[in-house]
């Protein structure tokens, strides 16, 4: 399984500065863990050519661009997972008595907890087989 981008790709088509300014080794580094992620749910045997080189559609490109992104501030910049994700937007204190509210400062669907729109959601889905939706995380609230 290889990577979906290479680190150019990324440079070209991101739209974060500080993503763009790492080095080729780190770029590389996170486009491979997206990269892992995505063939968990797509064939990547669709896109071969001649049965030994690859070709990966621009949309696909993109959507991992799109998760590369995410996954860069989510989890490096904002140093933020599953655990980590809530944030306090209200307390209140009453004598010995606390009130705390909540609120989830991500996206409300991730792919494997990464944040991600529903129109990158829906450029994966068309790769994916119809069978495979047990990795959606959809947060109502």
């Amino acid at each position: 399984m290889g990577a979906i981008i290479t680190a150019e790709e990324l440079r070209e088509w991101s739209i974060n500065q500080d993503l763009i300014d790492l080095a080729d080794n780190q770029i590389d580094r996170y486009i491979n863990i997206v990269s892992n992620k995505i063939w968990t749910q797509i064939d990547e045997e669709q896109f071969t050519i001649d049965g030994e080189t690859y070709e990966y559609p621009a949309d696909l490109k993109l959507a991992t661009i799109s998760l590369v992104d995410n996954y860069y501030v989510y989890f490096v910049q904002l140093k933020q997972s599953a655990v980590t994700g809530k944030r306090t937007s209200y307390t209140e204190k009453i004598d010995d008595y606390t009130i705390t509210e909540n609120f989830d400062n991500a996206s409300a669907i991730t792919f494997f907890w990464i944040p991600i729109d529903m129109q990158t959601l829906k450029i994966l889905d068309r790769y994916m087989d119809s069978d495979q939706y047990g990795f959606w995380n959809v947060n109502p609230h």
